[in-house]
């Protein structure tokens, strides 16, 4: 059925009955990609809830519902740990007061270069850095 279907809607005659996107849904099998395996599950849950209507599941997590390890946010003085469940956050937003001022045709913000940083000095000393890590990113 499938077969004859696509045939019909490849005839001329017919193609012209349905509107592009019907065409698109009759002729183009989608995929839907249910299961993400890159962010924190406290990430995630925007994109899911979003665009997926929940239905992005993460493969981060175990049978248990455990965080995969690698996907802990790393030790730095600006994700505080939390006292009831000891975890720190994912995502952390920084407010600054520091103002923009022109250099040439651009723009440039030293207060905020200056956070940023710090913030690098700050996980830089917290955390340990893999050798492989920093080669590959010398390219």
């Amino acid at each position: 059925m499938k077969d004859l279907l696509k045939k019909e809607v490849c005839d001329s005659d017919i193609r012209q009955k349905f509107s592009y996107w019907e065409y698109q849904i009759i002729v183009v099998p989608s995929i839907m990609l249910d299961v993400q395996y890159r962010m924190h599950p406290s990430i995630s849950r925007f994109p899911s809830l979003e665009f997926y209507d929940f239905a992005l599941q993460d493969g981060t997590v175990d049978s248990s519902g455990n965080i995969h390890p690698m996907l802990l946010p790393p030790l730095s003085s600006h994700l505080e740990q939390n006292i009831l469940t000891g975890h720190r956050p994912s995502v952390v937003f920084i407010d600054h007061g520091g103002a923009e001022t022109l250099k040439d045709r651009s723009r440039v913000n030293w207060n905020e270069a200056h956070i940023v940083c710090s913030i690098v000095e700050d996980l830089l000393l917290q955390n340990e850095v893999s050798t492989a890590w920093l080669a590959s990113t010398s390219d």
